[in-house]
This record gives C-alpha cells, structure tokens and sequence, in this order.
C-alpha cells in the first residue's frame, strides 16, 4: 500500500492510497464502489473505498 501525492496519511487523514496485493487471485471479487476494511495484523487501521481495480499483468 502506498499514498498518493503525499509521504504519508496520518491517523484520522483522508487521502488516495493503492493495493498491491500479495495474492491477486483472492482480489478478484473486488468491484468499484466497494466499501473495505484494512487491517495491519489484526487491529484494523483504515477504511476504505474501491475506485479502480486494474487486473495483474
């Protein structure tokens, strides 16, 4: 995960970020629109919004 156009999103921040997931096959239902949970470990850090999914090259 990174953000875009800044060096970092501090807690309570909004801002666009990209996935790159480890394992793209368990992506594959994503869907523009979608709400998602992100966790780092167990405590979940973020929410977020599907604008775009681009499929693996």
């Amino acid at each position: 995960m990174w953000v875009e156009h800044s060096p970092q999103l501090d807690p309570g921040a909004q801002g666009t970020v990209r996935l790159a997931p480890l394992a793209p096959f368990g992506w594959r239902s994503l869907q523009p629109g979608q709400s998602i949970t992100i966790h780092e470990g167990t405590p979940v850090v973020g929410t977020g919004t599907i604008v775009e999914v681009v499929a693996p090259v």
